[in-house]
């Protein structure tokens, strides 16, 4: 999946979500969504022009709890939520989730094995003064393409089948977006695991500074480069002081 295309139309959504004071704010929850639905009330489902299929998404029954299943079959999509929210005040961002199986073929590295069952993106509202030039020429693009609020810089959390946690690289397709694998391996596939990470860190690790607002988070599963069949599965995210 090309992963510029995918941050492009998430920020394209037409609207913005205050996050208001307190200890943490949760994401529109899937835990109180109807059970058997299609896609989940407060989130906006996000598709690419360029892939064939569409990954599905539902609210489905696990372990007694309402949860997000994701299906992907050589397709593409997410879901997103447009934020503004101070990544100052809420640096941290917590969720849990379950993969069934890896996708065999993907590979961090390339374009071909851009591909994971499950991912948790964070957009930023990034001043594009900052840009080189060639960089700013791409957003321009892009941004005339896909609307004005293209994001010039992101994180993008995946559980990787082979590169060890702690791993991060830059999207196969764009430097303005550092991929950073969660958790790897197989050894807890099956299992409900919790993550948590401080967003404002992984920013500035990625991007050298200090990370401007959070414009929007969104969750998906791809698998339309690979071909492969895939399954995931995500409890409620929360961001937190």
């Amino acid at each position: 999946m090309k992963l510029w295309l995918i941050t492009a139309w998430v920020m394209a959504l037409c609207f913005a979500r205050d996050v208001m004071p307190g200890d943490f704010h949760s994401l529109p929850p899937f835990s109180t969504a109807p059970a058997g639905r299609e896609g989940v009330p407060g989130w906006q489902p996000i598709y690419i022009p360029s892939a064939k299929k569409r990954t599905a998404f539902a609210i489905v029954e696990d372990q007694g709890h309402r949860v997000l299943g994701i299906s992907a079959g050589a397709s593409a999509g997410s879901l997103a939520i447009s934020l503004n929210a101070s990544p100052v005040s809420y640096p941290i961002l917590r969720w849990r989730w379950k993969l069934p199986q890896h996708n065999s073929k993907t590979n961090l590295l390339t374009k071909k094995g851009d591909d994971y069952p499950a991912r948790v993106y964070v957009m930023f509202d990034f001043d594009t003064g900052k840009l080189g030039f060639l960089d700013r020429a791409k957003l321009r693009m892009a941004r005339t393409l896909y609307g004005d609020r293209v994001p010039a810089a992101a994180l993008c959390y995946v559980w990787d089948p082979k590169h060890p946690a702690g791993t991060t690289a830059w999207n196969a397709y764009t430097n303005r977006v550092r991929m950073i694998v969660v958790r790897s391996g197989d050894e807890k596939l099956g299992q409900w695991m919790e993550e948590e990470r401080d967003i404002a860190q992984d920013f500035k690790a990625a991007f050298g500074e200090d990370p401007p607002t959070i414009s929007a988070i969104a969750i998906g599963g791809d698998s339309d480069n690979t071909g492969e069949t895939t399954l995931a599965f995500f409890g409620d995210l929360v961001l937190a002081k």
